[in-house]
């Protein structure tokens, strides 16, 4: 419901415009103390054409990017915000959500028509949203006020020709960008932005927010330090999943990472619904008792989901299991890691009438000439499905923190090396959860799976 502003409303918002404290509008009218990172980025919106925020996980960055949106958009008559993301999910779902909730909770009424994606004052002044897959989205945007903020969030994954779109709309003497994400891609244009001088550049680490300076739990959904203490023994400090998500630092791309932690996150983000033709397969990666997981994923076209993973089961309560999910997910086939426990699996399915297919990632590649073994090859296609879009992943924080710390080379035979499990645990033997793919390997058998109405795969390169 809209609500009207009032003459008085009017008079505190026209004052406010020319104030320099953009923070006492925010928590004056949207109610709740921000902390001291929240002041310095709505300060530097207003004082600085550019501001680039790198944070960490769970630092409320979407929750102050609404409010950055709002406070900018009441304060400048006829002016325009907008924000943007790298998918319709993330603007919907994340960042409008948050501004509706703060517009419909507002302790002074704000006004305008609020819509989905959109808010509107009058013919001229308004806040929208949109995905950043149209560049053609910014073209037209000149507001007559010469006051406009964008805002781009979950930066990273923004392609460089919506930046392109972004420098044409900022060259009004008003207009203000504030870029805000995780840091994940060293090579994105976000990462540049870093670099470039006359940007305020501003890093929210795990240790800079409320929760973490000593006095407990103080903002109730902000990270906390028993997260942060669990994701270092997991994953390692010196992971990629802990230098992005607790130090707020880009992670240094190694010329060895199969999947670099940007193509993970955004194939975690994206949205590609699958057509009704697109085959149904199942993944499962077999273990028995001890750390490991038994993890049982499902795939229909290019979208994969976990749908269990557990411990300390038999073979054959393993087998029940596939069986079940097959029957209800409507599946064609079911993929089994047939190396080793797994084959028991396999041989319980087969028993049973199942369409299971052995899947041995120790034996000879398709294409042995490129491909050290099958597991290579498998991984490899996984890794192009990425580089290409087309893989909708879920989102995960122990199979992104799996997949990212994979490594490969090129062997002294020119082939591609993914590293053995072997090789991995030997590695990370002290990071529990990451040191066994089990759930990245349940992803790549869920992708290699095949049926007869699935396109073979005669060099691994494409599934399905």
């Amino acid at each position: 419901m809209t609500r009207a502003r009032t003459p008085e409303d009017q008079k505190i918002i026209n004052h406010l415009t020319n104030k320099q404290r953009p923070e006492w509008w925010v928590e004056t009218h949207l109610s709740g103390k921000l902390w001291p990172k929240q002041v310095e980025i709505l300060r530097s919106i207003k004082k600085n054409r550019r501001t680039a925020v790198r944070s960490c996980h769970g630092a409320g960055k979407t929750h102050l990017a609404a409010r950055a949106a709002l406070q900018f958009g009441c304060c400048h008559p006829y002016s325009i915000v907008i924000t943007t993301a790298p998918t319709g999910r993330q603007v919907r779902k994340l960042l409008w959500q948050e501004l509706r909730k703060a517009h419909s909770t507002a302790l002074r009424p704000l006004g305008g028509k609020l819509n989905l994606t959109d808010l509107t004052f009058e013919d001229g002044w308004y806040l929208f949203g949109f995905a950043t897959d149209d560049p053609t989205s910014f073209q037209g945007v000149h507001p007559s006020s010469g006051h406009i903020l964008i805002i781009v969030d979950e930066a990273s994954g923004v392609a460089d020709e919506i930046w392109e779109a972004i420098d044409a709309v900022m060259s009004s003497g008003g207009a203000r960008l504030l870029s805000i994400g995780n840091p994940t891609d060293p090579n994105s244009r976000f990462a540049q932005e870093f670099k470039t001088p006359g940007v305020e550049k501003i890093k929210i680490t795990a240790f800079d927010t409320p929760n973490l300076q000593g006095n407990g739990i103080v903002i109730p959904g902000l990270v906390t330090q028993e997260w942060v203490d669990d994701i270092a023994a997991r994953y390692g400090e010196e992971s990629s999943f802990y230098i992005s998500r607790v130090l707020a630092d880009f992670p240094e791309l190694g010329d060895d990472t199969l999947f670099p932690l940007s193509w993970i996150e955004r194939a975690m983000a994206r949205e590609i619904e699958p057509k009704a033709t697109d085959p149904k397969g199942l993944g499962v990666d077999v273990a028995l008792y001890g750390g490991d997981e038994t993890v049982i994923a499902t795939r229909h076209g290019p979208r994969v989901r976990l749908v269990e993973c557990y411990r300390n089961q038999d073979t054959m309560a393993t087998a029940g299991r596939a069986k079940i999910w097959r029957r209800d997910f409507g599946a064609e086939v079911i993929g089994v890691d047939a190396n080793g426990i797994g084959a028991g699996v396999h041989d319980k399915l087969i028993e049973e009438g199942e369409p299971s297919e052995p899947i041995n990632v120790g034996t000879r590649a398709h294409d042995p000439e490129r491909y050290f073994n099958r597991r290579s090859e498998l991984y490899w296609a996984v890794r192009e499905r990425l580089k290409s879009g087309d893989c909708d992943l879920p989102q995960d924080d122990l199979l992104c923190a799996q997949m990212s710390a994979i490594r490969y080379r090129v062997n002294g035979k020119g082939q591609i090396q993914v590293e053995s499990k072997d090789d991995m645990r030997k590695r990370l033997k002290h990071r529990a959860g990451v040191n066994s793919p089990d759930r990245a390997d349940a992803v790549v058998l869920a992708y290699a799976a095949r049926s007869s109405s699935l396109i073979s795969i005669d060099n691994a390169i494409s599934f399905g």
